[in-house]
């Protein structure tokens, strides 16, 4: 982890390997976002922009709903969403084979 001054964020990088196959991910942190603090990015071309995969157009991870799922005044600490990113992907390749999203979702 690092600061990004030019973005005003905490910035990390890694990987996570998921049922075989390695996912380059890239987050940024910082209170300085509009409605959410996170912008986290798996850096693969061959996802591409759907709401229906619960990305937001700039392709960050759709982890939470930005008003719904946050506790009233206060934040989804970082630490939390890590391991979502990981079932974001098994729910992603559940999409990719029924064409349905099988976890719970607000729809975009």
């Amino acid at each position: 982890m690092e600061v990004k001054s030019e973005t005003k964020s905490l910035y990390g990088r890694g990987y996570l390997i998921v049922n075989g196959k390695n996912y380059d991910i890239e987050l940024y942190y910082s209170p300085f976002y509009d409605f959410r603090f996170d912008r986290i990015y798996i850096r693969d071309k061959s996802i591409q922009y759907s709401s229906k995969i619960h990305l937001y157009s700039d392709m960050s991870l759709c982890l939470y709903h930005p008003v719904i799922d946050k506790p009233i005044m206060q934040i989804v600490p970082l630490f939390k969403m890590i391991p979502w990113i990981t079932e974001w992907i098994v729910f992603y390749n559940q999409w990719k084979k029924y064409g349905v999203w099988l976890n719970k979702e607000i729809k975009h």
